[in-house]
């Protein structure tokens, strides 16, 4: 028999293994389904739903150089439609601006629950020269006032240099 690229064929299921199902279409070799090619819904265990002998409609999907068969079943089904999320309008995409799915998050609103931030009284005014250096000194200060503040060791106490 000889087989062609997304074509639907009918086969009878020869094996049940962890990651797929191999399949006999009446070629010189077997193809394999992989799980993830089983249906559009997950699908832990095969064993449950599959046993040896029963038939079933295939979709060759490729067939390699070394005559290894790529199959899927779940592309002979017709797709199911997605259910619209709660809460959400049918007409707008899943996710952010890039359509990934981003969770509980909703960036397009403003945070509920929250109130702004009240508007400052304050104008601005740009520093000064004499207020930087201000700020500058007090820092500097700051910092020697810790350098020479004693620091506990093992051995006891010691001043930093």
């Amino acid at each position: 028999m000889q087989l062609k690229e997304n074509e639907i064929v009918e086969g009878v299921i020869t094996g049940v293994a962890k990651f797929g199902l191999f399949i006999d279409i009446g070629a010189p070799k077997s193809g394999l389904v992989h799980i993830s090619e089983v249906s559009y819904q997950y699908v832990e265990e095969l064993s449950g739903l599959y046993k040896v002998g029963d038939k079933i409609k295939v979709k060759v999907l490729t067939i390699g150089e070394d005559g290894k068969i790529s199959l899927s079943i779940r592309q002979t089904e017709k797709r199911p439609e997605r259910k619209p999320m709660e809460g959400r309008p049918s007409g707008k995409p899943a996710g952010g601006p890039s359509g990934k799915p981003s969770g509980d998050r909703k960036f397009d609103r403003k945070p509920q629950g929250r109130k702004p931030f009240p508007p400052r009284n304050r104008e601005y005014k740009p520093a000064t020269f004499e207020d930087k250096l201000e700020a500058y000194l007090k820092d500097s200060n700051e910092r020697n006032e810790f350098k020479k503040k004693p620091t506990r060791t093992k051995r006891g106490y010691q001043t930093r240099d």
